[in-house]
């Protein structure tokens, strides 16, 4: 009877033990599961980077001017280009392997 009555008197000890046990082992459980989603979500991140860079090389590339001399058609060219790179370079994709 003695032994009933000290775990009834350690009976919070236990619950609490049990309860830290628990929530321990739900905060784990959810780590690994936003772990997938957060490489879920850098990976429709790099689809919409690369989704930028075919619009931006549409608008560079859709709208020529009309009536240009060679001259002027080579210096569009060449800041066409240097354009192009650089919208690379900014939207370049994430590397989803190590957010």
């Amino acid at each position: 009877m003695e032994l009933v009555n000290r775990l009834a008197g350690r009976g919070h000890i236990i619950y609490l033990t049990l309860l830290i046990l628990l929530t321990s082992s739900g905060a784990y459980y959810l780590g690994f599961h936003n772990a997938a989603t957060t490489t879920q979500l850098c990976q429709a991140i790099n689809g919409n980077r690369h989704r930028q860079v075919i619009l931006w090389q549409y608008l560079i590339a859709a709208f020529p001017p009309a009536h240009e001399t060679p001259e002027a058609r080579r210096q569009r060219l060449r800041a066409d280009h240097t354009l192009i790179i650089a919208v690379d370079r900014i939207f370049a994709p994430s590397n989803c392997q190590h957010p």
